[in-house]
This record gives structure tokens, C-alpha cells and sequence, in this order.
């Protein structure tokens, strides 16, 4: 199996696989999870910018095995009008379809209500926004081609978004 494998998609890198299932355990997993929490009123959104809850959160999961380049992961908080804010998380560059480049956690702070949504890179250069549950994850379409920078028009986009949450 492993020489067909290597045939049709080259050589298997262990450590970048591994680096890979770290990355979407905090895209796909954990910062779903949060959102989940602060809509059931276990978690504080003030939280949220604590990069230091992910690194514990992230070493409870996997221990020391957890492979995460955590010099290029953020998180800003961006008020989106009065009653919302988002706190978007930025990761590494993409490097190939459906990885996230940025990430939000947004917020009706009057509510308490969150949701999750990703910028996932498309085919073409393009990005695709997303909203993800644990369970579930809807493509929600492309991004404006506003003559912003990404992070801004990612932005935007939430603004517009968050009158529904």
C-alpha cells in the first residue's frame, strides 16, 4: 500500500502530516468548541484572545506531540458595531485548497450567542468563507472582490453577517 501511495502522491512526510492534523485540530475542532461553550454560557468570550488557553487546551489534548507553529497564530478582536465583536484568528499562509487562512469567533455580546466561521483558500487563489459547528461545515461562498486586503474583506463580510447572529 505504501509504494502505491508514494506512486500517485509521492513520499509521505510524517511530521508535515502531523503538523497538518494539529492545525485543523484548532481550525475544525477547538475553535468551534469555544464558540459552542460561550453560547452555553461555559466560557467568557473575554477569554477568547488568551493564547495561552489554546496552548493548554491543545497539550491536555495531545501532550507534547502537539506540533503547531504558535509564533504564526493570532488573535485580534474586531467590534463589528455595538452588540458584536469578532475575534479573528490568524493562521500560516495556505498552501493548498481548503486550508484556513483566517478564522473568527464572533460574538453578540448582549446575547451571548456565537458562531464560527473559516476563510478557506479555494481553487484559482481564491478564499471561500465558511461557518463551522463540531459537528457540521456549510460553505457560505466567495469573498467580495473589494479592493481591500484580505483580512479586511474577511472582515466585512462579518460585519454584514453578524446582524444574523
Amino acid at each position: 500500500m505504501n509504494s502505491l501511495w508514494n506512486k500517485i502522491f509521492g513520499s509521505r512526510n510524517a511530521e508535515k502530516e502531523k503538523k497538518q492534523e494539529c492545525c485543523r485540530f484548532m481550525q475544525f475542532v477547538l475553535l468551534p468548541k469555544l464558540a459552542d461553550a460561550i453560547r452555553g454560557g461555559k466560557l467568557d468570550e473575554e477569554e477568547l484572545p488568551d493564547l495561552n488557553l489554546y496552548r493548554l487546551t491543545a497539550q491536555e489534548m495531545y501532550g507534547d506531540e502537539f506540533n503547531f507553529n504558535w509564533s504564526k497564530f493570532k488573535c485580534r478582536d474586531y467590534p463589528l458595531g455595538e452588540t458584536h465583536v469578532a475575534y479573528l484568528y490568524e493562521f500560516p499562509k495556505p498552501k493548498q485548497v481548503a486550508d484556513v487562512r483566517y478564522s473568527a469567533v464572533v460574538v453578540n455580546v448582549k446575547t451571548g450567542n456565537a458562531s464560527y466561521y473559516t476563510l478557506e483558500r479555494a481553487l484559482g487563489g481564491s478564499y471561500v468563507v465558511c461557518q463551522a459547528t463540531v459537528n457540521e461545515h456549510y460553505n457560505l461562498g466567495t469573498l467580495d472582490r473589494l479592493k481591500l486586503p484580505l483580512v479586511l474583506r474577511f472582515v466585512c463580510w462579518l460585519f454584514k453577517q453578524s446582524k444574523s447572529i
